[in-house]
This record gives C-alpha cells, sequence and structure tokens, in this order.
C-alpha cells in the first residue's frame, strides 16, 4: 500500500469510563456482613476503602506505611502513588506484629 486507506476516517473519540465506586451505605453493609475468612473480608473492605488493586494489595508490607498514609508504586502503571488512609483503613490493616 502507497497508502494508508483510513487517513480520510476521522477518529472516533474515546469515551472516558465511568469508574464504579461503593457509597457508603455499601460499605457499611458488606462491613457488617458475616463472611468465613475475616483476612479476606478485611483485605477487600481495605481495597474498596483505598481504590488499590489486588496485585498492589498483595506486594504491601509495613515499610509502605508512613505517617498514616499508604507510600506504593503501582504494579499495573509503574507510578508512584501516597494514598492518605483513613481511619477505618488503619483499623483495617490492624496492628504491625514485632
Amino acid at each position: 500500500l502507497k497508502e494508508n486507506p483510513f487517513s480520510h476516517v476521522a477518529k472516533i473519540p474515546a469515551s472516558q469510563r465511568e469508574r464504579p465506586y461503593l457509597l457508603i451505605h455499601e460499605m457499611s453493609t458488606l462491613a457488617s456482613t458475616p463472611c468465613s475468612d475475616e483476612d479476606v473480608r478485611r483485605v477487600f473492605l481495605f481495597m474498596a476503602s483505598t481504590g488499590i488493586r489486588m496485585v498492589d494489595a498483595r506486594a504491601l508490607t509495613w515499610s509502605n506505611i508512613l505517617d498514616q498514609s499508604m507510600h506504593l508504586t503501582q504494579s499495573k502503571t509503574g507510578v508512584s502513588i501516597v494514598i492518605p488512609l483513613t481511619n477505618t483503613a488503619c483499623q483495617l490493616l490492624g496492628k504491625q506484629s514485632k
């Protein structure tokens, strides 16, 4: 081909995806829902509270937690971020074992 046969076609604008999030009453319902594995429930609620992905939650260590904030480099994007932790998120983390 000597020229792109689609060069005259206008680009279709990409629509922005809406990011779904849980409402406060939905988080409360989930927090009070019984779960057979308490660790799974806590990790899910922590991820929902902070907006982090599972791959990033799995990689977290106590060295990522500093002054009531979480410092991490996102696995998917490679972008370093700092997320302030709410009291609820801190409670879900629990205490660091010595």
